[in-house]
């Protein structure tokens, strides 16, 4: 699936199987974050905060808590996150979450994400 996330001013767009969990989300935000910066960058997915919008809310997205030894971390499918649907555009359809990254640049350490879809 096509996940689209936003923090205040960055949008990425990552490829991710549904079975991936919250974990694997967050290092592949890190390494995106990472990757793109103009100045060298050390984002660690432990600094890397998700939101999803739900209700017309953006709420965080926790890991879930384990029950016992063999409980297993949820996966985005479990957590009903749906990303940017087949055959949709990237800009009109499809489930945008947010980020936010501690310690990183100021627009991106807190959640001010423009409602969306956008009128511009």
């Amino acid at each position: 699936m096509i996940l689209k996330l936003r923090s205040h001013k960055t949008t990425l767009l990552l490829l991710l199987p549904p079975s991936s969990t919250l974990q694997t989300l967050k290092e592949e935000v890190a390494l995106a974050l990472n990757d793109t910066a103009e100045t060298p960058r050390d984002v660690s997915p432990d600094d890397i905060t998700v939101y999803k919008r739900k209700d017309g809310q953006w709420v965080q997205l926790d890991q879930e808590e384990k029950g016992g030894k063999r409980s297993r971390e949820a996966t985005l499918e479990d957590l009903d996150i749906r990303g940017v649907g087949a055959g949709s555009t990237v800009e009109e359809d499809g489930e945008v979450l947010g980020y936010t990254v501690k310690n990183g640049l100021e627009e991106e350490q807190t959640m001010e994400v423009e409602a969306y879809p956008r009128d511009d």
